[in-house]
């Protein structure tokens, strides 16, 4: 564990980096958002993940815990939906689309059109962790299903020409419609842009050889304003979600 202290908006705070070695991915994100809800926020709180949190393990055991989730789902899973066992791919080729407005993309406009249905997940989890005592791979697991709602989210250009989708799975409630779920997920790629921007366009961030904690703030603090003076940040607004036109 590595501490140090910095200055942030005049309010000393103290830096708390924690190397973990020995998880997996998903061992160690699931670990992350534990440490996030023990904070204590006073506010429900919904965690975004990527397609390597597909892990139904991983699912399984945050649900258990009232934790709530949304992660890109890879097309090749399967799940049960309409009586019959099918690749997440393949029902998101059958759901109705509703046109849900514009949104930003890499510089142009988008269509956005969204589809939502319940789908259940039963396959047995397959945990990438070595048992610690005979150091081989763990057995698979099975688990109970998951009832989960998957949100599919369809862009298209200006001309009706296909870009891409998203195959969301979530366990929030219904309360929270599907439009909200996309957009939860579409604010993400926003993020993700600047950290391409980090790791690309000459910062290559990933290759700094700071070795405190202190240190690696000042420089990304240095970066991150570099970036917004030059007009990083109003590329970024691009991203930003415009309302559904009527």
């Amino acid at each position: 564990m590595i501490t140090a202290n910095a200055l942030i908006c005049g309010k000393k705070i103290q830096l708390i980096v924690i190397k973990i070695m020995s998880l997996s991915y998903m061992d160690a994100l699931t670990a992350d958002i534990a440490r996030v809800e023990s904070l204590d926020t006073g506010k429900k709180l919904v965690h975004l993940i990527d397609r390597e949190g597909d892990s139904i393990g991983h699912m399984r055991t945050l649900s258990s815990q009232g934790i709530c989730w949304l992660i890109r789902g890879k097309e090749g899973h399967r799940a049960e939906w309409g009586g019959d066992t099918r690749k997440i791919g393949e029902i998101a080729d059958d759901l109705p689309f509703i046109a849900n407005g514009q949104v930003g993309w890499k510089g142009k406009k988008a269509n956005m059109e969204i589809g939502e249905t319940s789908v259940i997940i039963t396959r047995t989890a397959k945990p990438k962790r070595k048992d610690k005592n005979t150091g081989r791979r763990v057995k698979v697991q099975p688990g109970v299903a998951l009832t989960l709602r998957l949100v599919v989210v369809r862009l298209t250009d200006t001309h009706g020409k296909f870009i891409g989708r998203w195959t969301l799975l979530t366990n929030v409630s219904n309360e929270i419609t599907s439009a909200e779920v996309a957009r939860w997920y579409y604010w993400r790629w926003g993020i993700e842009s600047f950290f391409k921007l980090l790791k690309g366009a000459g910062h290559d961030v990933e290759k700094w050889l700071q070795r405190s904690a202190g240190t690696l703030l000042r420089r990304l603090l240095i970066l991150a304003w570099h970036v917004c003076w030059y007009g990083g940040c109003n590329a970024l607004k691009e991203t930003t979600m415009r309302q559904p036109v009527s």
